[in-house]
C-alpha cells in the first residue's frame, strides 16, 4: 500500500520533542512493507533535515507560535497561514496528480485533514483523519474553524482520535462513527549516569513541554505547598513558561527541591525515568498523555490530572493515583500519598495498560481500515 501522511508537525528523530509519536508510527507501518511519504511544516529554526526519508516540509513562517503550534491570532498570522495554505495545496497537487498513493492520512484534523479533503475532491484520493487534541478542543470550539472541521471530520473515509472521551466529542460534532487510535513511542535504554541531587532522595518527574496546557506551574505550586521530606521534583522540557516556572520557583522559595533541567536527550529521560519515584502528569487538558506509557516502560506510577481519559485509565489500571485538574492542595496532597508508597504497588495493571497503547498494533490497526476503504 501506497500512504501520503500529511500532518501538522512530524518530528526530526526520535528524540525529538515535538511529536514523537508520528515517527514511531510511520516507522511501524513501512516495517510492514509499506510506502509512506509524509507532507508536514517546516520546524521553527531548523534549515537542515539529514537523513529525513520521503519527506515534505512547507515554509511555515508567521504562523507557528513557541509551542510550534499554529497561530491564527494576528493579521499577519491569517496572511502567513494563506502562504502555507497555497503552498500546501501546490505539494498535494504535485504528488496527487501523479496517482501513485492509495490513500491519505491525516495526523490532526486541521488543516492536515482539511488539505487532504481537497485532495481527495479533486483527485478522488481517500483519506482517514486523525484527531490529536488541540484541532478539536481549541479550532472545534471557532465558528469559521469549527465549521472546516466538521466539513473534514464528514468528508473522511473513517475518523480517529487518540482518546475515548474525544472520539466522543468527534461523534457529536460530525455524527459519524470515530475509533480510538492511541499515540505513544518506545523510549531507549537508559543513559548511565548518575545525579548526586538524588541521592537519598525520591524523585517526582515532569517531562513534557512548559506550555499553560500542561501545567507545569500547578505542579511547581503544590510542590512547595508540600511540607519539606526526602523528596524533589525535576522537570524536563522547554516552552514559553520557562521564565515564569523560574520566577515561581524563586517566589516560592523552593529551589532546594524543585529543578529545572531544560531539554534533555530521550537516553536521559530515560535514565530519570528509571531512578524516580513516580511521573506526574498535571496537563489542564490532554486526551492520554504518552509520559503515561513512558513511565511504565520504566515501571514508574504516574500521578495525573483527570482531564481526557487520564483519571479512567489510571483508575481502570491501577497504574497511579489521580487529583482534579489545576487544583494545587489536591495535587499536594496526592504527591504527599506518593511519597508514601512504594512503586510495586502500581505494577498489575502495567503490561495491560501498555498492551492497549501498543504502537505496533495501532499502526495493523489503521492498515486493516485502509484495506477495507480501498476493498469497498
Amino acid at each position: 500500500m501506497r500512504i501520503l501522511v500529511v500532518g501538522n508537525s512530524y518530528p526530526i528523530s526520535r528524540s525529538d520533542w515535538k511529536a514523537p509519536f508520528a515517527m514511531f508510527f510511520v516507522e511501524e507501518i513501512r516495517a510492514l512493507g509499506h510506502e509512506v511519504e509524509i507532507v508536514t511544516l517546516e520546524r521553527l529554526g531548523i534549515t537542515a533535515y539529514p537523513g529525513e526519508r520521503g519527506v515534505h516540509r512547507l515554509p511555515a513562517q508567521g504562523c507557528l507560535g513557541a509551542d510550534e503550534g499554529i497561530r491564527l491570532s494576528t493579521p499577519a498570522n491569517f496572511l502567513a497561514m494563506a502562504r502555507l495554505h497555497r503552498r500546501a495545496m501546490e505539494t498535494l497537487d504535485g504528488l496527487c496528480r501523479t496517482g501513485r498513493f492509495d490513500i491519505g492520512l491525516s495526523m490532526w484534523v486541521i488543516p492536515a485533514g482539511y488539505w487532504l479533503s481537497l485532495a481527495k475532491r479533486r483527485f478522488g484520493l481517500p483519506f482517514v483523519t486523525w484527531a490529536l487534541g488541540s484541532d478539536i478542543k481549541r479550532a472545534g470550539r471557532l465558528p469559521i474553524a469549527g465549521s472546516i472541521v466538521r466539513r473534514t471530520l464528514r468528508a473522511a473515509d473513517h475518523r480517529y482520535a487518540d482518546g475515548r472521551e474525544l472520539c466522543e466529542s468527534v461523534t457529536r460534532m460530525c455524527g459519524l462513527p470515530c475509533e480510538y487510535l492511541p499515540t505513544t513511542r518506545t523510549l531507549p535504554a537508559p543513559e548511565p549516569g548518575d545525579d548526586p541531587r538524588l541521592r537519598d532522595r525520591k524523585l517526582f518527574l515532569y517531562v513534557g513541554r512548559l506550555e499553560p496546557v500542561k501545567g507545569p506551574d500547578v505542579l511547581i505550586r503544590a510542590f512547595a505547598a508540600t511540607p519539606p521530606g526526602d523528596a524533589i521534583l525535576m522537570i524536563i522540557g522547554i516552552g514559553s513558561m520557562e521564565a515564569e516556572c523560574r520566577r515561581l520557583i524563586a517566589e516560592l522559595d523552593c529551589a532546594d527541591r524543585v529543578f529545572l533541567l531544560g531539554w534533555v536527550s530521550t537516553e536521559r529521560v530515560a535514565h530519570y525515568l528509571s531512578v524516580a519515584h513516580c511521573c506526574v502528569v498535571p496537563s489542564r487538558y490532554d486526551t492520554l498523555s504518552i509520559v503515561i506509557a513512558e513511565a511504565l516502560q520504566h515501571e514508574r506510577p504516574v500521578i495525573v490530572s483527570r482531564v481526557g481519559d487520564q483519571g479512567e485509565a489510571v483508575e481502570r489500571w491501577g497504574i497511579g493515583l489521580s487529583f482534579p485538574s489545576e487544583d494545587v492542595a489536591a495535587l499536594s496532597r496526592t504527591i504527599q500519598e506518593m511519597a508514601r508508597r512504594e512503586a510495586s504497588e502500581f505494577r498489575n495493571g502495567r503490561k495491560g495498560f501498555l498492551a492497549s497503547v501498543d504502537t505496533a498494533a495501532a499502526a495493523r490497526k489503521f492498515l486493516d481500515r485502509a484495506e477495507r476503504i480501498l476493498g469497498a
